[in-house]
């Protein structure tokens, strides 16, 4: 259920943009600045259980799917582009609420990357719609944290990083 209203709001912000943006025409790219919104889905599955045993009830779930960012850059010329972008996207989780108490764990991924683009086709007032060629690197953030409330209070946190790219 909650993945179908997802999905339509997913629809309903592109269609809102593309509409907010179709009377706008490129023009001359050269020395201007972009700034971007990505968001997106990824099916990487969406997998939810509750299991209830006498004294706890656990919910888990696998990535919702969801994944966003924001992105600045500067067109070096008509056709290429220079761009930072940061990204995140929820990896997994799991909450357990028992008679000892609850613990929450999750997981995160997040990437700040510094990378180019070529834009094969030029820019027209007919059409706003370019696809490009990207290459980025940059660090791969990784994150983990465990919260326990309870006979104990625990608060755990790892992070690691990675060199990656796009």
């Amino acid at each position: 259920m909650w993945k179908v209203k997802t999905g339509c709001l997913m629809v309903a912000v592109a269609l809102m943009v593309m509409i907010a943006t179709s009377p706008v025409s490129a023009g001359e790219l050269d020395q201007k600045w972009l700034v971007e919104l990505q968001i997106g889905m990824w099916s990487a599955g969406d997998k939810r259980e509750v299991s209830v045993t006498p004294g706890t009830v656990t919910t888990n779930y696998d990535g919702n799917g969801v994944m966003g960012g924001i992105g600045f850059g500067r067109w070096l010329q008509e056709d290429v582009a220079l761009v930072l972008s940061v990204r995140g996207l929820n990896v997994d989780g799991e909450t357990t609420v028992s008679y000892l108490g609850v613990t929450n764990r999750n997981a995160s991924v997040s990437f700040l990357g510094l990378g180019a683009r070529y834009y094969p086709l030029r820019s027209s007032r007919e059409s706003n719609i370019r696809p490009y060629l990207t290459l980025s690197a940059g660090p791969v953030f990784g994150y983990e944290g465990r919260n326990v409330s309870g006979l104990l209070v625990i608060n755990e946190e790892n992070t690691q990083t990675a060199l990656g790219g796009h």
